[in-house]
């Protein structure tokens, strides 16, 4: 199996490229048996959730899902699972960091600190570019 760090650099330009909130919707997902189990408990449409997955995969240039027939239950390719790997130990490691409580009992989850940190940096990135 290739190293999923070296495939993602080829696969992707920049950092600046990738949705991360993807990566979030794909730890959320991940955590469910099924697309639509997702959906329920996520409060969106299935094809909402797959259209995440797509999402993600195309960005990545990898599969990280297995579709069984009659598209009730999925499984992860080994990259899917290192993948989710990753996320769980950078999602605990954030949540650490950010002083959130580990029972979930927070107003916001760790990947929304991502996304406002990332979008300072974007502003800041293009005011210095002025």
């Amino acid at each position: 199996m290739s190293n999923l760090k070296n495939i993602v650099r080829r696969n992707v330009a920049t950092s600046r490229d990738l949705n991360w909130d993807l990566f979030r919707r794909f730890l959320q997902v991940t955590g469910y048996r099924s697309y639509t189990e997702a959906a329920r408990g996520l409060g969106v449409h299935r094809p909402t959730v797959g259209q995440w997955i797509v999402d993600l995969e195309a960005a990545l240039g990898l599969n990280l899902v297995i579709r069984y027939p009659g598209g009730r239950d999925f499984g992860l390719t080994p990259e899917g699972l290192k993948l989710r790997r990753l996320l769980i130990i950078g999602d605990a490691r954030l949540s650490e960091i950010l002083g959130l409580q580990p029972d979930g009992r927070n107003t916001r989850d760790a990947w929304s600190y991502v996304d406002e940190a990332f979008a300072a940096l974007l502003q800041a990135s293009k005011m210095r570019n002025r």
